[in-house]
């Protein structure tokens, strides 16, 4: 196997022309499959098959997951297919090594073949409404959401370049033969080097082809080579390399060894976003709807008052940490009896039916209460006098069996529960138009 990785270009690379606005589609609820999806029996054997993801079109997005063994949530190995194959294109070899390093293997579908553009850019929206889903259904695959390899071989490089290089949960990126000639046939269109930026992860790029600048194989190494001189030119030059002469059954051989020079510890659980920016992160998970990216005034706010909705972040495996936002209830639901006690605070969420949630009452009572499968049980239900239409200061401290609530920077009260031992946290709308401001998690 031949190593070779360049330096700096004297010349930096030319910006591209931005892209036309991409439409997404929805994330699929719940879990479903597409009854259709048969693998061949050559291939490996999924844990879970033609599992739904998106709505737009079930045919389409779709995918298989294979677990690696053993008990707790795995890290996620998530992989797209080459061109003119399938999300079953995971053979026995790949799954074993892929597995033996306890990664659990998410096999994604969009378009099987990327000819156009347009496919292109349905295949990059698709690669959002996976992660999403993932997201939202986490604890029903037993999958660590804050530890993910991407992967792609060939088309499969392209079709989750751009999430490979915009997702903060992306540790590393493996990706065989990767980004074919015709990724790069119209620049003023996509360029996929323009996509690398200083926070972009460690990249492995192995190709079958022994030299670069080859005819008779789009697989040219020199592309990857084009991608190492990007990031060197960022000074990450350390982070990217290509290897030349892979033999096709050790194309995903390099991985454990890969893994190796990566740091995958899970991370300490701290996120703070003041909402300023007019961007959500894409680290976010929300349950419920998506229309939390309507923001006025540098705040958070969900403005569809019809529906209950959770905006949430951290690691779904986190027990011990405390939760804060500032928060107010702008207008009370259109349907039912008016109320004011739409906005909230939530704590070790794993779903949308089962979390820890708090927040105030119009009558100027203090609530807690503990969701499991959907059944509330109060907890705390204390009088503090305080009006739910002006801001104020909540947060929530979990730390074994003990929920400590904070209100305007003041102690309330500490209770004893055990319905919740880990999960994310955030904000909740329930049934309003909700304001939010400075969410922070810490540990």
């Amino acid at each position: 196997m031949k190593s070779y990785q360049t330096f700096l270009k004297a010349t930096a690379l030319s910006a591209c022309v931005a892209l036309p606005n991409i439409a997404f589609a929805d994330v699929a609820s719940g879990i479903s499959y597409n009854s259709s999806v048969d693998c061949d029996s050559n291939k490996a054997t999924p844990d879970e098959k033609g599992v739904i993801y998106g709505t737009d079109d079930t045919s389409r997005q779709w995918l298989n997951i294979y677990e690696a063994s053993g008990s707790g949530t795995k890290p996620v190995f998530l992989y797209a297919h080459a061109n003119g194959g399938s999300a079953c294109n995971v053979n026995n070899p790949m799954k074993a090594t892929i597995t033996a390093e306890n990664y659990t293997i998410v096999s994604w579908e969009s378009h099987s073949a990327l000819s156009t553009s347009a496919e292109t850019q349905d295949a990059w929206a698709d690669a959002e409404l996976v992660m999403a889903y993932l997201r939202a259904n986490a604890a029903h695959f037993n999958l660590d959401m804050s530890n993910i390899i991407v992967a792609g071989r060939s088309r499969g490089s392209g079709a989750s370049w751009k999430l490979a290089h915009s997702d903060s949960s992306v540790r590393g990126i493996y990706m065989p033969q990767a980004l074919p000639d015709p990724f790069w046939e119209s620049l003023s269109i996509w360029d996929p080097a323009t996509d690398v930026t200083v926070d972009s992860k460690p990249i492995y790029m192995p190709y079958k082809p022994s030299t670069p600048d080859i005819t008779g194989d789009i697989h040219d190494p020199r592309r990857g080579l084009d991608i190492v001189d990007r990031y060197a030119a960022l000074g990450l030059g350390h982070k990217a390399s290509v290897d030349m002469g892979v033999a096709e059954d050790a194309l995903f051989d390099y991985f454990p060894t890969f893994l190796e020079s990566l740091d995958t510890t899970t991370p300490v659980l701290s996120f703070s976003d003041d909402f300023s920016d007019g961007q959500l992160d894409p680290s976010y998970t929300a349950y419920g709807n998506d229309a939390w990216e309507d923001r006025n005034f540098s705040v958070l706010e969900n403005a569809d008052s019809s529906v209950s909705t959770f905006l949430v972040n951290g690691d779904i495996n986190a027990s011990d940490y405390t939760v804060s936002a500032r928060l107010k209830t702008r207008n009370q639901r259109n349907a039912g009896a008016k109320n004011w006690e739409g906005a909230r605070l939530v704590a070790r969420i794993s779903d949308s039916t089962n979390y820890y949630e708090a927040y105030l009452k119009t009558d100027g009572q203090l609530l807690v209460k503990s969701i499991v499968n959907g059944s509330a049980n109060t907890l705390l239900n204390i009088s503090v006098g305080l009006d739910p239409l002006i801001w104020h200061d909540l947060a929530i401290k979990v730390q074994g069996s003990q929920i400590e609530i904070i209100l305007n920077n003041a102690p309330i009260a500490v209770i004893n529960n055990t319905d919740h031992s880990s999960g994310q946290a955030g904000v909740k709308s329930n049934f309003c138009e909700c304001r939010f401001d400075d969410l922070v998690i810490s540990p």
